[in-house]
C-alpha cells in the first residue's frame, strides 16, 4: 500500500515510467467515514488518480492499525519527565524508528 503523498509525487514528480504506474496501479487508500473523504469530491479525485479506495465499515473500531502499538508506546512514556520538548521528540522518534513496516502490514492482515 502507499499513501496520498507517495501517489502524488509519483505522479508528478517521478519521469513517469511503466514501473511508476504499477505502483499506483497497485496502491490503496483506507480512509474513515469523515465527510471529506466521503464526498463525491473526494472519492472522484482518488479514483483519477488511478489507486483504489478500501471501504471503511462504518461502527468498525478494529480497524485503525495505530490502536495496536499506540497504546504500548503510551506505556513506554508515562511516568517519564522531559527536560524539553527536544528531548520529548527524540523519545518519540526512537520510538517510531524501532517498529517495522512489517508490523503495520502484520496488523494489517490480523483484523
Amino acid at each position: 500500500m502507499a499513501n496520498i503523498t507517495r501517489i502524488y509525487w509519483l505522479r508528478h514528480e517521478s519521469s513517469r515510467t511503466e514501473a511508476t504506474w504499477e505502483v499506483i496501479a497497485r496502491s490503496a487508500v483506507l480512509q474513515d467515514n469523515a465527510s471529506v473523504h466521503t464526498a463525491r469530491v473526494s472519492r472522484q479525485a482518488l479514483n483519477d488518480t488511478g489507486f483504489s479506495e478500501i471501504d471503511h465499515p462504518p461502527y468498525s473500531p478494529d480497524l485503525a492499525p495505530s490502536d495496536y502499538f499506540l497504546f504500548q508506546f503510551k506505556k513506554e512514556l508515562r511516568g517519564r519527565r522531559f527536560v524539553d520538548d527536544n528531548q520529548m521528540k527524540m523519545a518519540v522518534e526512537s520510538h517510531f524508528e524501532g517498529i517495522f513496516f512489517g508490523r503495520f502490514e502484520g496488523v494489517i492482515h490480523q483484523m
